[in-house]
Formats: C-alpha cells, structure tokens, sequence
C-alpha cells in the first residue's frame, strides 16, 4: 500500500514535473498523452485543443500554488515561478499543515500531476502471454507487469519470455527472421529444411508447427 508523501516530497516532486507538465501545453509537441476531458464532459479532439486546455488547467493550478504561499505569508506572489512558490510552501510547512483545506489543495494538485507525469500504474504495449486477451500493467514501484485479467505477473524478461513461448506454441505462420528469432536456427538452416522437406513454405512464411517438429541436425 502507497503511503501519503509528506509535504516536502510533494513540493519537490511538484517542482521536478512541472517541465513534464508544460510539455502538455505545447502545440507542437504532444510529448505526454493529455487524456483528462473537458469540463463539458467530452474529450479534446485536436491535439492543438488538448494543449490549450492542459495549458489553461495548469496555470490554474499554479495560480493556486500562489494563492496558498500567500495566504502563508500574506504576500502577493504574483506570476513566481514553481520553484518560488514551493520553496514558500515549504517554509512554512507547518503552517500549512494545520490549514488542512490549504493542504488539502496541495494533494489534489500533486495527485494529478503525479497521474499524468508519474503514476504507479500505466497500461503497456504487451499482450499477456498467459490469457492473451488483456494489455499488461505495468507497476511502478514493482517494476513488474501485471494482467488486470488472469492476474499473471513478471519482469520484462518473464514476459519476453512467455510470449515467446507462446508464439512457439501455437499454429501459426512467420516469416523466415521471425522463425530464426523463435527457433534459433540460421537462414542457412531454415533453406536446408526446405530443400530437405522438413520444412513447406505458403508464401514465404513457414509454419511454426513444422518447425517445432524439425529433426536435428548432428
């Protein structure tokens, strides 16, 4: 179970994401998906209007930032930097800490930005090699991958492995770099199967139930 960071790890986290959390706001480069919707409910559908919402979200939140240190320290802070501002917050971390509506501002803006820039779970590009229906997860502070589905679990390496497997195993037809990948044949050898008959290509594809039934070579 994730403890709650304390006030000082979220304001140098904060400070830390804010360049990730800008990238959201350029036009030209959509480096961090921006999935969060609008508030009428519905999803931005250009990337130009997913940056002007994202930028317009994020000055809000640290506008609020701002408001809190001055609230703290009865100041304006005007347009300070992220950095400025955290550095106020924790200076007066124990104030800020029996203001629980202050810092519970604080928490909701560091939730979202670890969401978007650090979250402990993220959906990866691998199908799980053990039902083969689901996308993995991909656990963070495990740094494991997980299936929400069968609940298999493993290392990249477990997993690499166990799709490789999988693909070993099952009745298909690759082309001749992926059947010397799988099989760890050369493509010297995949051509001696065939002029052999060992091994009867469709295609240019060869079919992994033959080659899991190849003789070996002494």
């Amino acid at each position: 179970m994730n403890k709650t960071p304390t006030l000082t790890t979220m304001l140098k986290d904060l400070t830390t994401w804010y360049p990730a959390m800008l990238e959201t706001t350029r036009k030209t480069i959509p480096a961090i998906a921006y999935t969060h919707a609008h508030t009428t409910g519905v999803k931005a559908d250009s990337q130009p209007e997913r940056a002007a919402y994202a930028a317009e979200r994020l000055e809000g939140e640290l506008g609020e930032l701002r408001e809190i240190a001055g609230v703290l320290t009865d100041t304006d802070h005007g347009q300070a930097p992220i950095d400025k501002v955290a550095g106020v917050l924790a200076e007066h971390a124990t104030t800020l800490a029996a203001w629980p509506d202050l810092l519970a501002d604080v928490e909701r803006i560091y939730a979202r930005w670890k969401r978007a820039v650090a979250p402990d779970t993220e959906a990866s590009g691998h199908l799980c090699p053990a039902c083969g229906t689901t996308t993995l997860h991909w656990h963070h502070n495990d740094h494991l991958y997980r299936c929400p589905a069968c609940d298999y679990t493993g290392t990249l390496e477990h997993v690499r492995n166990a799709a490789l497997w999988r693909i070993r195993s099952a009745d298909l037809w690759v082309d001749r770099p992926t059947a010397c990948a799988l099989f760890g044949l050369t493509r010297d050898q995949i051509k001696w199967h065939i002029r052999a008959g060992n091994l009867h290509p469709d295609g240019g594809l060869v079919s992994t139930a033959e080659l899991r039934a190849l003789p070996r070579r002494r």
